[in-house]
């Protein structure tokens, strides 16, 4: 008997195309809810109508008839609470409109960003191991007298940052293959005590209220750093303010936070002032990007 030689099949060569197809379908493959899959269609007859809502209230909105992106996250937030959709989207057209969101990000708000990186300093500094862009609130820092006075123009800059960084959420997801559109948020609130919190409390929350009321499904996860003794009666006070949802998503911590930090962030990504070892000079409602873009344009949630 002679031995017969298994046949052994052709080697076929990957085309790049065809490598970069499998590698979007990996990355695809291993996200969790941080990353929304805008390809995954509504599944229950509810979800359908819920989406069909949305495109049909959007339609006459300019800028917001095409826009996938800015649609899916209010259908990511709400697919499970159409009654409360029906109230909020309408309010959120309203303010599309007032603010002009398909536009805000090429307007000159030179007096608004001044007047906001004095007196309500925020910038965004790199992003996180899963690739979120970081979004820190110095509250330590707000003059709440001289914001109260020029609330309307500092809000509109805020507003204007966060589309800023929706769109560079955007073009990550376009790089990555996955959608990306969520923040980690870091509220610094060092010296703020109960009786200043009391007092501004609604300064306080017009930039939480922001976030929470009209970008839905941005927040991956909210750090409240730099807390004293105080902060726990502070945040008695706030918790009934925010939505169950954003409340899970939020770590209180006092001045030990860095261990917690590295979880979700390299130490390259985070300033010297905050436990890191980026000497990369933060500036006040900008965006800053990564100094280890490797890991940020790599890593997917595990």
């Amino acid at each position: 008997m002679t031995d017969v030689e298994p046949k052994t099949e052709p080697k076929v060569e990957k085309t790049e195309v065809s490598s970069q197809a499998e590698e979007i379908e990996q990355k695809k493959s291993k996200y969790e809810p941080t990353f929304e899959n805008g390809d995954k269609p509504p599944a229950t007859d509810e979800e359908k109508e819920i989406r069909k809502y949305i495109d049909e209230q959007s339609k006459d909105t300019q800028g917001l008839k095409d826009d996938d992106f800015v649609k899916n996250m209010w259908y990511q937030g709400y697919k499970t609470q159409f009654d409360n959709l029906k109230k909020k989207y309408p309010e959120f057209l309203d303010f599309y409109a007032k603010h002009e969101l398909h536009k805000i990000h090429t307007k000159d708000l030179a007096e608004g960003a001044e007047l906001a990186s004095k007196y309500a300093p925020q910038h965004a500094y790199g992003r996180d191991r899963q690739g979120h862009y970081i979004l820190y609130n110095c509250l330590s820092k707000y003059d709440f007298s001289n914001i109260s006075k020029n609330q309307d123009k500092i809000l509109e800059a805020y507003i204007q940052m966060m589309i800023k960084l929706q769109r560079k959420s955007k073009e990550a997801t376009k790089s990555r293959g996955v959608r990306q559109h969520k923040l980690l948020v870091i509220v610094d609130m060092y010296n703020i005590g109960l009786m200043t919190a009391t007092w501004h409390r609604k300064l306080i929350m017009l930039f939480i209220g922001v976030l929470q009321n009209w970008f839905p499904e941005t927040l991956f996860r909210l750090y409240v750093v730099n807390g004293g003794a105080a902060f726990r009666g502070i945040w008695t006070m706030v918790k009934p303010w925010l939505d169950p949802v954003t409340v899970a998503k939020i770590k209180i911590k006092s001045s030990d936070f860095i261990n917690d930090l590295l979880k979700d962030v390299s130490k390259e990504e985070i300033h010297v002032d905050y436990g890191g070892t980026s000497k990369i000079k933060p500036v006040p409602y900008q965006i800053i990007e990564p100094t280890n873009t490797t890991e940020a344009d790599t890593n997917l949630p595990k």
